[in-house]
């Protein structure tokens, strides 16, 4: 029997495009070119909150950088083996896909949980608060790596999709309560100088969270008209309705353009919250 190819297991649906895993490689790009300026900024501060709150992204960029270059990786690899049987179990053939995203989904939750931990240090919690959420990460971690190894994938990445979707809502939340608590304390000072730099910061902060959010939103609920029955004739496939997504620009690129979008607006939040900072 043949099988359809996947991007994203939780379903058994066809969600192919070569913008999907192009996409994964920007993500990347996108999360390298933050990292380094964050790095340097990293070394030259001396400021104990600022070093936090740089570390802190730089956790988000690594792993969600990582793991999107994965899990691109592996796409491209289901991509290059065109029609033929795609292997879903370690020992059939056309398995080298399956390496590459045990990795991807390994990574998936610790760069979704450093979200939150990144919210954590913008409202100044204890230290422990985000080793809670990278403890998290890493236990879904081991959970997707776990799905992945007993090769059943119909479920992976499930784990991390749905955790998400709570994670940056309820993060997104968290950043605006903190803004409004601060406007509130500070009135009008609050768009004056620092100040409104560090506002500035957490209004980015949220539209980042609020952009992998949709993002997460748009591939996680799909309408069926974009699912295609993996036991079905290659052959013959047919849509269930009409797809409001191209297939050559599908909902899974989408995805990852919000995902792009939402982290250069976190790296620029960082950025306008340490140089509204009070000097040492």
């Amino acid at each position: 029997m043949a099988y359809a190819r996947h991007l994203y297991h939780t379903h058994s649906d066809w969600g192919h495009s070569v913008a999907g895993y192009v996409t994964d490689y920007v993500i990347f790009g996108v999360a390298v070119a933050c990292a380094i300026p964050c790095g340097v900024m990293y070394l030259k501060e001396q400021r104990g909150y600022a070093k936090r709150l740089l570390m802190s992204f730089l956790v988000y960029a690594l792993f969600a950088g990582v793991s999107y270059l994965f899990g691109g990786i592996a796409h491209h690899l289901i991509d290059s083996y065109g029609d033929e049987v795609l292997g879903l179990t370690w020992k059939s053939d056309r398995t080298s896909w399956l390496y590459f995203w045990t990795v991807a989904v390994t990574l998936a939750p610790p760069g979704v949980c450093a979200c939150p931990a990144l919210v954590f240090a913008f409202m100044k919690f204890p230290l422990w608060s985000q080793f809670i959420a990278y403890a998290l990460g890493g236990l879904l971690g081991f959970v997707e790596l776990v799905v992945a190894i007993t090769e059943r994938l119909a479920g992976s990445g499930s784990a991390t999709a749905y955790t998400a979707l709570l994670l940056m809502v309820l993060s997104a939340v968290g950043v605006g309560v903190l803004a409004l608590m601060k406007m509130k304390s500070l009135g009008s000072m609050a768009f004056k100088g620092p100040a409104m730099q560090r506002l500035v910061g957490r209004a980015m902060l949220m539209v980042g969270l609020l952009l992998t959010w949709i993002g997460y939103l748009i591939v996680a609920f799909k309408p069926e008209s974009c699912a295609r029955d993996a036991s079905a004739d290659l052959d013959h496939l047919e849509m269930k309705g009409e797809c409001p997504y191209s297939e050559d620009f599908n909902q899974n690129a989408i995805f990852h353009c919000f995902v792009i979008a939402g982290m250069i607006a976190m790296f620029f939040g960082v950025l306008y919250a340490v140089r509204g900072l009070e000097e040492p």
